[in-house]
């Protein structure tokens, strides 16, 4: 029985003598493990994140996350001890102790933080210390489960290293937290739930809700277009904005409406492209949409991430669009951008940048980093460039390495995204320092990218439109990232909503009725909600697609929870009104 199958974490309660601690006060305590072979594990608890113990000292290759443990202290304050870190070089064996801790050749590595040498009623929970001979292998466990399973296996206790705090800090800002059972949740003050939102919830107008990053690209062919998703070009014009303003009669009211039936329905959040009115709707979390690096126009297509200009372009964006919001507690976060195609050769489109282009510049750099000379670069790759400039004109050689090609292809892809995830990040918590950074809204992702992304980001957002959700795809991200997971999109179509569903993630597989596509749905988000690390998901979207085809793609597809002229869709809401309230109590048993 491994170990890191154990979980934690109890209640939110203000720390005795500290009310005015926060989140930045306090660091998570991670359990990462790692286990080579049946006799040889190792079991790390630390503040670090998979991508910085990969880099760090004594690097830690081959972990991956378990769960959250707890909370220690950044600074000394009353009543605490410091936590520090040792090491075993040759028993590759981390452990978590206090000052007392002494045994025969381990380092004394840094000081981690700081924990309570007393017990806190309500806010601290023992942190102990747990010995294998078998496996020569330390375990800091805070969790009555943990220490029965770790005496199960044949770890025999050694004593309390400290008291850790069981949660972060209460706030009014949004969070993620695990509960006692080690399962994931978004938290506002005490408050716990799953985010149960829907993406676009959009009336058509001229708000497409990201800024007008992509109503104005739009409107380089038709001057009315705003929200580009609803606009319909064969016919010139939104169908569902006319449908609704011919309703309600104006926008206010149809937002006011809409967010009477997103609460009657269980929903709690709404996401992506939703109209700025729908923000400020009381009573509704949301997710905000940046398109800080491209847009969803440009799957493919993205600046030079090194150069001013780009850092230039994000800090724009964050100070018209972050800066406004940045004291909203509605507000769950940031999206980065929407699914960008991470799995790119980098290294090739950098290489032939124009040569004055930072990014070039960048690329040349990596490899003269590698290899040095010219000379030697020429050996690994079986080629026979003249310079490193030169090396972009021989990428397709036909005596080519492409093994090790590829090693350095993947490499400059993980310099890509962490410059990528570094400088949108930065941009955003410049202006706000309240608010998680919810990720790019992934479709694609690869090990490179993940590892970049690990100490930007708040939870993980994976788009799955498959009919149940792949469950080991999800499992590899979050146990890959220490972070929760989302389903940032997904949906179902059926033939009964006379739409031709023949463009979209669900082309050409539309179930044949509203109650197959009910049912769809509940089998989805039910096996969801079985998962710890799941913290919600978001349905795409509010209204149907145009019969003839939306801006630019011709997307033609039944997706909305509402006809074009408004009408729900009364066997998929009703079925969505009964889930959305199950799946909130069946996560706490997950």
């Amino acid at each position: 029985m491994r170990l890191w199958t154990t979980c934690l974490v109890v209640c939110l309660v203000f720390l005795r003598n500290a009310d005015a601690l926060n989140r930045n006060d306090v660091s998570p305590l991670n359990l990462q493990f790692s286990s080579s072979s049946a006799e040889n594990q190792d079991n790390y608890v630390t503040d670090k994140t998979l991508s910085e113990l990969e880099s760090g000292r004594y690097p830690a290759v081959g972990y991956h996350f378990v769960r959250r443990e707890g909370y220690i202290l950044k600074a000394e304050l009353k009543e605490t001890i410091p936590l520090y870190e040792y090491y075993h070089p040759q028993l590759v064996d981390h452990v978590l102790a206090n000052s007392s801790f002494s045994e025969e050749g381990y380092q004394k590595i840094r000081l981690v933080g700081y924990v309570f040498g007393e017990f806190q009623p309500n806010t601290t929970t023992g942190l102990y210390q747990y010995y294998s001979q078998k496996f020569q292998d330390h375990f800091a466990c805070a969790t009555a489960l943990g220490m029965n399973e770790a005496q199960e296996v044949g770890y025999k206790r050694l004593g309390v290293i400290g008291y850790v705090l069981t949660s972060e800090p209460p706030s009014d800002f949004v969070t993620v937290t695990q509960d006692m059972n080690a399962v994931w949740w978004v938290a506002q003050g005490q408050n716990r739930f799953m985010t149960v939102g829907v993406n676009h919830v959009n009336n058509g107008g001229m708000d497409d809700g990201v800024g007008g990053r992509e109503s104005v690209e739009c409107q380089k062919q038709y001057a009315n277009c705003g929200d580009s998703l609803s606009f319909a070009p064969v016919l010139g014009y939104s169908p569902y904005y006319n449908s609704t303003m011919a309703r309600y009669g104006s926008e206010e009211k149809w937002a006011k409406n809409t967010r009477q039936r997103l609460l009657q329905w269980n929903f709690n959040t709404i996401s992506g492209w939703s109209a700025t009115l729908m923000e400020h709707q009381s009573d509704l979390f949301y997710c905000h949409l940046l398109d800080i690096g491209t847009t969803w126009l440009n799957h493919g297509k993205m600046g030079d991430v090194f150069s001013q200009a780009m850092h230039d372009q994000m800090y724009s964006i964050a100070a018209k669009q972050v800066a406004p919001r940045a004291n909203d507690t509605s507000l769950l976060g940031w999206q980065l951008d929407n699914e960008f195609n991470l799995n790119q050769d980098f290294l090739a489109e950098y290489l032939a940048m124009n040569v004055s282009a930072a990014g070039r510049h960048r690329a040349v750099q990596f490899l003269q980093d590698e290899y040095k000379s010219i000379e030697a670069l020429n050996a690994a790759w079986d080629i026979h460039a003249t310079s490193f400039d030169d090396v972009v004109n021989h990428l397709h050689d036909k005596k080519l390495n492409t093994t090790r090609y590829t090693m350095d292809k993947d490499s400059f892809t993980f310099i890509f995204a962490t410059q990528y995830f570094n400088l949108s990040s930065s941009a955003i918590r410049h202006y706000d320092s309240n608010h998680m950074i919810l990720g790019m809204r992934l479709s694609s992702q690869n090990a490179q990218t993940v590892r970049a992304m690990i100490p930007y980001i708040d939870w993980v957002d994976q788009h799955m439109y498959s009919d149940l959700p792949q469950m080991d795809v999800l499992t590899e991200l979050h146990q890959g990232t220490g972070k929760p997971i989302i389903i940032g999109e997904f949906s179902f179509t059926a033939v009964d909503s006379n739409l031709p569903n023949t463009r979209g993630a669900r082309a050409n597989h539309a179930a044949a009725t509203q109650v197959e596509r009910a049912s769809l749905f509940t089998k989805y988000v039910t096996e969801l909600a079985r998962a710890k690390f799941v913290v919600g998901y978001h349905w795409w979207q509010w209204a149907d697609e145009p019969a003839t085809g939306r801006w630019p793609d011709g997307e033609d597809s039944n997706y909305g929870l509402v006809h074009i002229d408004d009408d729900e869709y009364s066997v998929l809401t009703e079925q969505m009104t009964e889930i959305n309230k199950a799946v909130q109590t069946l996560h706490k048993s997950a």
